[in-house]
């Protein structure tokens, strides 16, 4: 299973930090698939104990390690036997091993598993799932699978619904559980994985509460300092899941963890609460030794009634110590020594304001952003976080285009920066549908490592979540999306223009070469490799790349763009493809009079229909591709002269957008239609 970069999605691994005792057993060991070697992250281990021990579960990091402290599992008397267990995914059999501590003479003990040794060598099926943000009954399915082959893909949805698109999305009827299956299938094999989805039909509010208490005590007389942590207003265990990560590597997933410091200082924690439809998290400075516990900085701010552009800040701050000083910094240049304070700030916009309190024995900061909004009534404002895997994105812009989605035009109505927490901030947006889209710019240290993303974990703007703005919104956090390429000896170049159709419908304009538009190499299961900007030229030159087979695209919002296939090969090591843009394409000019208006109904739920007028008879390939190049299905038909007609059937074709591309008998492309498929 391939390592994932999506923080909030999984719990990392459970790691007991305590000072281990002389009379605790440890059991590690690795999880890995038996295929292809690679390490299984969040993997479920279980130890069992044949002294009534209650079950003790741990999940494997991102290595596939897992590390289990048992209490009082190695005390020195009679003998102890521990059932190690897992789960094998793909058989569902039970694989075990029983280590001793040989009365108490054991305290450490190492039993690796590898899993799925019987399934079809080159391929294993697997997905990841988030519910929608603007819909609590859509869930957003994005494949997650190994495959060494082209594969096709079959998801059965777990309410008699099914699709055929390696990511798809859902729209559920109600609320529930749903036993969701993804099959991928290549020329050598067969995997299916299952997971139970839980849908969650109605927005209850954001339950996921980071904040968090903490208590220090000692040091003792080994200069160990215990340093506790309290979960605050958090709803039951069952409802959520925490993640703690202290000092960005030391993890506990419980939900009042305690921690083993041996030095004082400063020391960061982040809190992590997740659930079904709600995840949030808090990073904070820790102070540990002299005497830390003394003074610990807050505030609580709020927007003045009287002024958009002033907030009054609260001081909540704690110290045992009535000399205490206290000085903020709001953001702006601007800073301030009371212990109440309020700041009119001259324009809108999200500002890191910050309250540090001092005393002679302890110094303690509290940051918080605070958005400035600024704007009339009538209009909003919004904005988010970006983010570039477990880091904050550093240079970069993000762009907001409105989306009128019926006809699916697109304009961009303002650019922002990424500020230097990776915040992005728009105001004076009116009511309406828009599209968000976040990108690095080449001077950030991870530009080549994350492509452009849209709100809703897409790179293609057909494929976004669109966001309905009626209010003022901070939620929107953008996750670039990894890219990755081993490199190599191949190379594809070329350039892209908006051919003979354009978005507005005016036939026979003339073509122009498109600048900025995003570049994507993709492999087959629509992961991006290498990304760049075309030139004002509209040219476009990718290198270094690992031979094998990918698809070629550009994302111009608006603009629809058929992905281009492409194999490099020794005998082939690089290919010049020419990408062609518009609402409808035709290859040749002189072929646009095949074409009888459009497909018909569109959108179209059960079969989709397009008309011919053909000179003579002549034999038509016919093709229905996902926006990233998955084929869906097609056909080919020998027609006679005249008017005739092609149908292309829906029945088990997800909702979403599409390609019907139509080629004649030399496989010169006559036309290409977008297709909105619903049920």
């Amino acid at each position: 299973m391939k390592k994932l970069l999506v923080l909030l999605t999984y719990i990392l691994s459970f790691s007991a930090l305590e000072a281990q005792v002389s009379n605790s057993l440890t059991i590690s060991g690795y999880v890995t698939q038996a295929s292809t070697g690679w390490a299984l992250q969040d993997y479920p281990v279980t130890v069992t104990g044949d002294n009534g021990l209650t079950n003790v579960v741990g999940l494997t990091n991102d290595n596939g390690w897992y590390n289990i402290i048992i209490e009082n599992g190695s005390v020195t008397g009679p003998n102890q036997l521990f059932i190690v267990s897992v789960v094998d995914s793909c058989s569902n059999a039970f694989l075990a091993d029983t280590i001793s501590n040989q009365q108490g003479t054991v305290d450490e003990a190492v039993v690796n598993f590898q899993v799925c040794a019987n399934s079809a060598e080159g391929c294993q099926a697997y997905f990841i799932w988030n519910v929608s943000n603007n819909n609590p009954l859509r869930i957003v399915f994005m494949d997650d699978s190994y495959v060494e082959s082209e594969a096709t893909y079959f998801w059965d949805f777990g309410d008699n619904t099914t699709g055929l698109t390696a990511n798809a999305e859902h729209n559920y009827a109600e609320a529930g559980s749903y036993q969701v299956c993804l099959t991928i299938t290549t020329a050598n094999c067969t995997d299916t994985y299952c997971y139970e989805v839980v849908v969650p039909g109605e927005n209850t509010g954001n339950d996921c509460n980071p904040f968090f208490e903490f208590n220090v005590a000692g040091p003792n007389p080994n200069g160990v300092y215990e340093v506790a942590f309290f979960s605050v207003d958090v709803p039951p265990a069952n409802e959520v899941q925490h993640v703690w990560i202290f000092e960005g590597f030391e993890t506990q997933t419980s939900s009042n963890p305690q921690y083993a410091v041996t030095e004082s200082g400063e020391y960061t924690m982040c809190h992590i609460v997740y659930g079904v439809n709600c995840s949030d998290t808090l990073c904070s400075t820790i102070i540990v030794g002299n005497n830390s516990g003394t003074c610990e900085a807050n505030f609580a701010a709020t927007i003045s009634q009287f002024s958009p552009f002033q907030v009054n800040l609260a001081n909540q701050s704690f110290t045992n110590n009535t000399e205490a000083s206290y000085v903020w910094d709001f953001g702006d240049g601007s800073t301030a020594t009371s212990f109440h304070a309020e700041h009119t700030f001259n324009q809108s916009g999200p500002y890191y304001i910050c309250l540090t309190v001092s005393t002679s024995n302890c110094t303690n900061t509290y940051c918080e952003t605070v958005y400035i909004l600024g704007t009339s009534p009538q209009d909003y404002a919004i904005g988010g976080q970006v983010f570039a895997g477990a880091n904050v994105a550093d240079i970069g812009s993000v762009r907001l285009y409105r989306l009128d989605q019926t006809s699916l035009a697109v304009e961009l109505i303002q650019t922002t920066p990424i500020d230097s927490g990776g915040f992005y901030y728009f105001e004076n947006v009116e009511e309406g549908v828009y599209l968000i889209k976040a990108g690095l710019n080449v001077q950030s240290d991870y530009y080549n490592s994350y492509v452009p993303t849209y709100f809703g974990s897409q790179f293609y703007w057909l494929d976004a979540e669109p966001v309905a703005v009626n209010e003022n919104g901070f939620s929107y956090n953008i996750s670039l999306i990894y890219s990755n390429n081993p490199g190599g000896e191949g190379w594809v170049n070329g350039n892209i223009d908006d051919g003979p159709y354009r978005l507005s419908g005016v036939a026979g304009s003339s073509a122009s070469l498109i600048a900025d538009a995003n570049v994507f190499v993709v492999n087959l299961s629509g992961n991006p490799q290498k990304h760049q900007l075309s030139t004002e030229n509209g040219e476009f030159s990718f290198s270094d790349l690992a031979y094998g087979t990918y698809r070629l695209f550009a994302d111009v919002p608006g603009m629809i763009c058929v992905p281009v296939e492409f194999t490099l090969s020794g005998e082939n090591p690089g290919f010049t493809i020419e990408i062609v843009m518009g609402d409808e394409i035709l290859s040749v000019a002189e072929q646009q009079e095949i074409l009888i208006g459009h497909v018909y109904p569109n959108p179209s739920n059960e079969v989709a229909s397009v008309n011919l007028s053909l000179r003579a008879a002549q034999k038509i390939f016919s093709s229905l591709t996902t926006t990233s190049g998955q084929l869906v299905w097609q056909d080919s038909q020998q027609f006679t002269a005249g008017t005739q007609t092609i149908r292309v059937p829906l029945n088990q074709v997800a909702k979403g957008f599409y390609f019907l591309v139509l080629r004649d008998a030399q496989q010169k492309q006559i036309g290409v239609f977008k297709l909105s498929v619903i049920h």
